[in-house]
């Protein structure tokens, strides 16, 4: 004997449609709750920078208006539960009249959803409604009140931070800023204060601090040293600090004359790993670490600069006429750039009774 069986909707009896959790496709609609179709929340925006604080997530970062609308519409989207196999489309959002008071923004979410495939598509609508209150975020704050907790020292080993090298470590502090704060907006810089002897860069934070002095000490090479001062406690009685980084750039640099195995030699180019240089400045380069000169110092200021003109090339020297006292002297073939020319005027260096070639004449 055969035994037939039927499946009937659980709430109205209706034994001839497709079910689904025991509910037919009207009765599963009325079954979803009503309670999350209309929600209201409060959030906050910052007068200074346009950042949101938004509910579970805290402040976001700042915002230009067409940002600010799409996070309504992504922070709608999160409020409202769905169904994992729902597709939820928002209205657009209307005018938001900001200079109000407390101004007021809805977002109205169509949700459609086909939990299995004998259902017709189910569509509900709901609303989320922001009340927008207006305040002043942490980190504009903090900038109001000059608040850092990291000062980074741009420093150079025995003489004072050329203007030229400011400006490049300027333009690598600002080149960071726009690959790591675009996002992280508690992070910032808080200004560039011109000390004697060199810059000073106040930042929110250590970490942000010790990215721009790693990328400075990249660039010139130098050290850096990082101390700390205790400044406070927090409420639940953490101890606060003030980070202070020293970055002291080398004491040579590219265009000084230094003396190497008794001889001069000129600097042509210093990075992070030494420095270049050429003997007599021709030749062959040649680069030497750090570690290998820091007991060099530049003899620029001892060198008697003597302009000269080349009057006449011989076997193994030029014949050169000193433009001031007429005498004329040899300078080996060796000692001069390979561009030398007869006619020219150049500028030969004199140190210690070593003649040898210091730059051509622009003039």
């Amino acid at each position: 004997m055969s035994e037939e069986t039927f499946a009937f909707c659980l709430n109205c009896g209706t034994y001839d449609a497709p079910l689904f959790h025991g509910l037919c496709p009207a009765c599963y609609q009325k079954s979803l709750p009503e309670n999350k179709l209309t929600i209201n929340k409060k959030i906050m925006i910052c007068t200074t920078c346009g950042a949101l604080h938004l509910p579970g997530m805290g402040w976001t970062r700042p915002l230009d208006y067409s940002e600010f609308l799409l996070e309504l519409d992504t922070t709608a989207r999160a409020l409202i539960p769905t169904p994992p196999t729902a597709i939820v489309e928002t209205e657009p959002i209307g005018e938001i009249d900001l200079s109000q008071s407390r101004p007021e923004a809805t977002v109205r979410l169509i949700i459609k959803d086909q939990p299995i495939p004998e259902f017709p598509v189910l569509e509900e609508s709901a609303s989320v409604t922001f009340v927008i209150e207006k305040g002043i975020c942490e980190t504009c704050s903090n900038i109001k009140n000059r608040v850092h907790n990291a000062v980074l020292q741009l420093r150079a080993d025995r003489r004072k931070v050329l203007e030229t090298e400011e400006d490049l470590a300027v333009d690598i502090v600002k080149a960071l800023l726009r690959q790591t704060i675009s996002e992280a907006h508690s992070s910032y810089l808080l200004d560039i204060v011109e000390v004697r002897g060199g810059l000073d860069f106040l930042f929110s934070d250590r970490y942000l601090a010790n990215l721009a002095a790693q990328a400075i000490v990249h660039k010139f090479g130098g050290s850096k040293k990082e101390t700390f001062k205790l400044v406070g406690e927090d409420k639940d009685g953490t101890k606060k600090y003030k980070s202070t980084i020293v970055v002291r750039i080398p004491l040579l640099r590219t265009g000084d004359w230094i003396i190497l195995d008794n001889e001069p030699f000129l600097i042509i180019k210093h990075d992070r790993l030494g420095v270049i240089v050429r003997k007599k400045g021709v030749g062959k380069a040649k680069r030497y670490e750090w570690n290998m000169v820091k007991e060099s110092v530049p003899i620029n200021s001892q060198i008697l600069q003597i302009p000269v003109q080349i009057i006449a090339k011989l076997d193994d020297s030029f014949l050169v006429m000193d433009s001031r006292s007429y005498e004329t002297f040899e300078i080996s073939l060796q000692d001069m750039p390979f561009e030398t020319e007869i006619g020219m005027n150049i500028t030969l260096g004199e140190y210690e009774g070593k003649r040898f070639f210091y730059s051509f004449d622009l003039k």
